[in-house]
């Protein structure tokens, strides 16, 4: 392309000048041609053996491990004219002709990948744009780019109109000037469809993927992404039929590099009538294609002959198959369910039954205790093992059990899990708050040792929980060793200590008073250590209450 932009800025200078650069450029492609330098000229075709069209691609696939070839001679007048600024057209290239080779693969009625393999025998043109007597004919022959094509149907039956996805892409290895594009191009497409014996129908569209370029002239041909649009149909000819006859269409314009849309210098269109014989009824089929294009992109041709042999061995079509699993709808005890066939009528074409060699309902594969008969657990260790031992009813199981023959709850720490609730250590009598356990303090002082938080908390709960009681009075006692003086001030110190412990988890202050009583009130002997222990003491007495609960007057 800079070769060719260079030839374009020296038309200024003596046309002599311009002949002798062309010359020389001439020379130095005929030992090869760099990717920079290629233009693809070829027309876009779809050459896929087996297939009906020339230019659309089927949108399935005919047989189940079926191998087609094809060979076929392309003929193509004038694919690349470019006009100069003398506003003469140049052709750059005026004839090329082809041989093709092309294989596909067809799977399972559905599936389909073909190769084509293009070679250039022979190229007559300018070779250089606006150089007249400049031949541009290779040497030898010129290796295109091969094109890869794998699709498949996605709706539909094979014998039916159907639907199917596709992609194709060629490999960028041309080994002359306008044997092929300077990159790959990449094409992804729809296609929908039918084929039978006595018609076909083939509609294709896609976006080609493809470098940018931009070809000389008086106003630039540009190439790069191309829309294609492509329609073909047919018919057969004989009542064996074995003769077909049919035109095809295809549209291809570029959407990038600047073009606009359906611009004729980026745009072909080309029409074809297609004849399709079947040689003797046997596997081969000869083709004739001949046609005209419009449009002045690279591939335009003035006309283009196509001749074909194709290796196309006819399966029939197998009956519907809904679940594709190889078993005919009609036979299939299961359509619905892809399955296996069966020597068992009743389960031909159903999935195999699951081993469940327990017996408890559940398959093997997902039983934990497969030799064991068992029931369905969420759990999945679980699941298909027989139900834990719970001797007294709890649910929670004896292995987990620290109870097991006593009814009990869930605990967090295992020693209890599954006994019995321990009593409440508080509780709401008519004249105080009892509590089971004294509050313990550290000796001599008034600090709250951290072994009673839990005991003071559910203090906590039972005071937010009955606001009935407007007014309570946390009493502190001590035993009588040390002075009355002494024992009221450590009393009164402790009843504050525990006063204001409240206080700071929600209880409301109003509702709370401190008194230290000493030793003065004591509810044991305290001439032993088991009496005094008692004495020194917390007690949360009610000193007013309303009648009934707040909750029960709103």
């Amino acid at each position: 392309m800079k070769r060719w932009a260079e030839i374009a800025r020296r038309q200024q200078q003596p046309r002599q000048l311009v002949r002798v650069a062309l010359f020389g450029t001439a020379v130095v492609v005929s030992a090869g041609a760099r990717a920079d330098e290629r233009v693809a000229v070829s027309p876009p075709t779809s050459w896929v053996a087996g297939d009906a069209s020339v230019v659309a691609p089927s949108p399935g696939a005919r047989g189940d491990g079926v191998v087609r070839g094809l060979v076929a001679v392309d003929y193509i007048r004038a694919p690349l004219m470019l006009v100069a600024e003398d506003q003469q057209a140049h052709a750059v290239v005026e004839q090329q002709i082809w041989v093709h080779a092309g294989a596909s693969l067809s799977l399972r009625h559905r599936f389909l990948l073909a190769l084509d393999v293009p070679l250039l025998l022979h190229e007559q043109g300018e070779g250089e744009p606006f150089a007249p007597g400049v031949a541009a004919a290779p040497e030898k022959t010129a290796l295109g780019d091969p094109e890869l094509t794998l699709r498949g149907r996605v709706l539909g039956a094979a014998d039916g109109f159907s639907l199917g996805l596709g992609v194709h892409a060629t490999l960028p290895v041309a080994s002359a000037r306008y044997a092929g594009g300077p990159g790959p191009i990449v094409g992804p497409f729809v296609a929908a469809g039918h084929q039978n014996q006595g018609s076909f129908s083939a509609f294709a569209a896609g976006l080609d993927w493809r470098e940018a370029q931009t070809l000389p002239g008086v106003l630039p041909t540009r190439v790069g992404s191309a829309l294609r649009l492509v329609l073909a149909g047919g018919v057969a000819l004989d009542a064996a039929r074995t003769t077909r006859l049919g035109p095809e269409l295809a549209l291809g314009t570029t959407v990038s590099n600047g073009a606009r849309l359906l611009d004729p210098r980026s745009s072909v269109a080309e029409l074809l009538l297609h004849v399709q014989h079947r040689l003797l009824g046997g596997p081969f089929e000869a083709s004739l294609a001949f046609g005209p294009s419009l449009g002045r992109a690279p591939g335009s041709a003035e006309f283009r002959t196509l001749l074909s042999l194709v290796f196309s061995p006819e399966e029939p079509v197998p009956p519907p198959d809904a679940d594709d699993d190889r078993v005919a709808d009609e036979s299939d005890m299961c359509p619905s369910l892809a399955g296996e066939a069966s020597e068992d009528p009743m389960m031909h074409g159903c999935p195999p039954v699951p081993s469940d060699a327990d017996g408890d309902g559940i398959p093997d594969t997902l039983d934990a205790c497969p030799r064991t008969p068992g029931e369905p657990s969420v759990r999945k260790k679980r699941h298909g093992c027989p139900k834990p031992l719970d001797r007294d009813h709890d649910d929670i199981v004896d292995a987990d059990d620290a109870c097991p023959d006593e009814p009990g709850v869930e605990s967090p720490e295992t020693k209890l899990r599954g006994c019995p609730a321990p009593p409440p250590k508080v509780t709401l009598e008519r004249a105080q708050i009892a509590i089971s356990e004294q509050v313990q303090f550290e000796t001599g002082t008034a600090l709250i040792r951290d072994d009673s938080s839990a005991l003071l908390q559910q203090v906590v709960e039972v005071l937010q929980r009955h606001r009935e009681i407007e007014s309570c009075e946390v009493g502190g006692h001590t035993d009588d060793i040390g002075t009355a003086e002494l024992n009221r001030e450590l009393s009164e110190a402790r009843a504050r200590s525990v006063m204001s412990w409240l206080v700071a988890r929600g209880v409301e202050a109003r509702r709370l008073t401190a008194r230290g009583y000493g030793s003065s009130r004591p509810i044991a002997d305290n001439a032993t250590d088991e009496g005094r222990a008692r004495n020194r003491r917390v007690e949360f007495l009610i000193t007013r209450r309303t009648a009934q609960p707040a909750q029960e007057r709103q």
